[in-house]
């Protein structure tokens, strides 16, 4: 490892990078258009998938919400509200 850092670190530096400002930069808000499609597909999961949700605590929703987010940029204010609304969305599926 420490080979790495002192050979081939200095080497990357060297090697120019290509910005690409005009690539779009998802970034999740629940209000936004990339919240709007993920609570959509939420919406749609099936029965069992909730039935599972809601027997989780909110730690176990929590890392739910990061893998749905993926490599998606997000505040952790935003995931609070993704965690809530996936447990209150399993709440109301679950209570018929």
């Amino acid at each position: 490892m420490e080979k790495i850092q002192t050979e081939f670190k200095t080497l990357a530096e060297k090697i120019p990078r290509i910005e690409n400002s005009r690539i779009p930069k998802f970034e999740f808000k629940l209000e936004n258009h990339v919240g709007k499609a993920i609570t959509n597909r939420l919406e749609h999961m099936d029965l069992s998938s909730f039935h599972t949700i809601a027997e989780w605590d909110k730690s176990e929703t929590e890392k739910f919400a990061k893998d749905i987010l993926g490599i998606i940029d997000f505040e952790q204010s935003e995931l609070n509200k993704l965690t809530e609304y996936i447990t209150e969305k399993a709440k109301e599926k679950t209570s018929d």
